[in-house]
């Protein structure tokens, strides 16, 4: 090697010197960077875990929160204010037609008009000082269960949390089946749970908050709350229809009473929604023709006895085909204590036969006709027409003085081809004081049969003894054994809808096929056949019934447009004993 590539390698050689302290300095630097990165991520990990824990923690404080409210509307300590007070505490409205004191909320969100510290405010259940509610120790009540309560927890560790309510929506209820009345309140509050965790993180840390929202309401199960309900099946075929109305509203309003609208307007009172059907057991629809204005809901609880499930085309429901909670049972009407179907014949039938019309005289006042008792309130007034005249050619007194305990008794009730008015007294009856009749069979048929119940006497009809009633007369009508609709016959139906189903309930006792409604007749009733079943339609393409029919099998052949009255959800029904907890969120600021 020449003496100049010695030196430049020796030169080369002593430029790399330090290399490998250099080399090691950057490892070292990796290292420690990969070092702290590490024990940040660690530590960062850590205190996610932390915080993750911790607002877990006043997650489960909110929630504490939300059981306790659940448990305080649960508790004795909660007074709601009554049915009675609810008209001068709160601004609600009466159903106009129902029975006495049936009340609903006019906004979503209760206000309070009187007896609140803040008039014409919200209702609100809240902190000491904050809360907005006529009784004074269901605020103080309140407070004491849910007012910055505190959750104790190891190593020193509290959370607590603060329950606000606001109401959100007061109506009654009637706890019974119709005509027993035991109103009760129905309110749904909106509650609010905010639940802090107190974690020791040190001076000046922030305690983690959960806001957790809940809706708390009971359960109310109506009787009525389908167009048809069977205990067991319903069958629809052919043209059978459903649709609703409201007659708190007024009359039923659909452009053809003899059958069902498809459509719903914001202004009509006839509606293809809210009609729903149901059972217990199973429902069955045939054909393609029917239209079911609402759910179907079955609840598949009747055992191997009835059908199960749904069989059908979905597509003749505008609303949703699904399982469904079973509807309570109604109560059976005891009619053994008036002897039917014995003794029958001491009691008078009703069918006018050569005569031209029965009028039965129900709740009057005296005088009486002559040969009845002193105390006797109702009484046939027997009508014959020759020519143009109109005379009483007799009279029957009635034994009963129409309360639920002692009804007036009739027989079989059988006008076809002429008229029976079953006349009220001159103010007619509220819901609440409905007249109760016990019969034992009803046959409306022939070409030109009446049974007018509770609305006024029919134009050009003469009543001698008292003045018709100008309002609707409320009736229960109890019948041993069935009900027989056919021909033409019009029972109680001065305008669709008109009165309202509500006016006339009917407890049909009989087994087998306790109703037949057929040809073109109408009705405007709720009908509860426990022992028996409904079959309706066929034979006619004019018929209508409005209300709602309870039995144990209900079959709808069509030719009988059934419209249902949604206001009948209130009047009949089963309040759950719990309030319980139906809806909740948890909102993000």
């Amino acid at each position: 090697m020449s003496d100049k590539n010695i030196f430049e390698a020796r030169l080369d050689a002593a430029n790399q010197r330090g290399v490998a302290l250099v080399m090691v300095l950057l490892a070292v630097l990796v290292l420690s960077t990969l070092a702290a990165a590490i024990v940040f991520t660690s530590r960062a990990e850590t205190l996610s875990s932390y915080n993750y824990r911790i607002t877990s923690q006043a997650e489960y404080a909110a929630w504490a929160g939300i059981q306790r409210a659940v448990n305080y509307f649960n508790s004795a300590a909660y007074v709601p204010v009554t049915p009675v007070n609810a008209p001068v505490n709160y601004d609600v409205s009466i159903y106009s037609n129902k029975p006495s004191d049936i009340y609903y909320s006019n906004d979503s969100g209760v206000e309070c008009i009187a007896g609140c510290t803040t008039l014409n405010s919200p209702v609100l259940l809240t902190t000491a000082g904050g809360s907005n509610y006529p009784i004074a120790g269901t605020v103080t009540s309140f407070v004491n269960a849910l007012d910055n309560q505190t959750i104790a927890a190891a190593a020193g560790q509290t959370g607590n949390f603060t329950v606000t309510a606001q109401l959100m929506d007061y109506h009654t209820v009637n706890n019974e089946f119709f005509p027993a009345i035991n109103l009760q309140p129905f309110e749904v509050w909106k509650v609010t749970s905010t639940g802090t965790w107190n974690s020791n993180v040190g001076a000046g840390a922030a305690s983690p908050t959960v806001v957790i929202e809940g809706v708390i309401s009971p359960v109310y199960l109506p009787f009525f709350a389908n167009a048809m309900y069977g205990s067991c099946n319903v069958t629809m075929n052919g043209t059978a229809c459903t649709d609703s109305f409201n007659s708190t509203s007024g009359t039923y309003d659909g452009a053809d009473p003899s059958d069902c609208v498809t459509t719903t307007t914001g202004t009509s009172n006839a509606a293809a929604y809210n009609a729903g059907v149901g059972s217990n057991g199973g429902v069955t629809v045939s054909g393609g023709s029917a239209q079911i204005g609402g759910n179907v809901n079955f609840s598949n609880s009747t055992g191997t006895a009835c059908d199960t499930g749904f069989t059908g085309s979905t597509a003749v429901a505008t609303g949703t085909v699904a399982p469904g909670p079973p509807t309570p049972a109604p109560p059976a009407v005891n009619m053994g204590p008036w002897g039917y179907p014995d003794i029958t014949d001491i009691y008078p039938a009703v069918s006018p036969g050569t005569n031209w019309r029965d009028d039965v005289y129900l709740d009057q006042a005296p005088p009486v006709p002559a040969g009845c008792a002193g105390g006797t309130t109702g009484y046939i007034e027997h009508m014959r027409k020759v020519g143009p005249l109109v005379t009483i050619d007799s009279y029957t007194c009635l034994t009963g003085d129409g309360s639920s305990t002692d009804p007036y008794r009739l027989g079989d009730m059988e006008p076809s081809n002429a008229m029976v008015n079953i006349v009220g007294p001159p103010a007619g009856t509220t819901l609440a004081n409905s007249i109760h009749i016990a019969i034992d069979s009803v046959n409306v048929s022939g070409g030109a049969g009446q049974l007018n119940i509770t609305n006024v006497v029919p134009s050009g009809a003469v009543i001698n003894d008292a003045p018709p009633p100008t309002a609707n007369t409320a009736v229960v009508l109890d019948i041993a054994t069935s009900m027989t609709l056919g021909g033409q016959a019009i029972t109680n139906v001065s305008a669709p809808g008109d009165p309202p189903p509500e006016f006339t309930v009917i407890n049909i006792m009989g087994t087998g096929t306790a109703l037949t409604m057929g040809g073109n007749s109408q009705l405007s009733a709720l009908i509860n056949i426990p022992n028996g079943d409904a079959v309706i339609g066929g034979g006619g393409s004019t018929g209508a019934f409005y209300g709602s029919i309870m039995a144990q099998n209900v079959t709808n052949n069509g030719g009988v447009a059934i419209h249902y009255d949604v206001s009948a959800k209130m009047l009949s029904g089963s309040l759950s004993g719990a309030k319980i907890l139906i809806s909740y969120s948890r909102p993000r600021f």
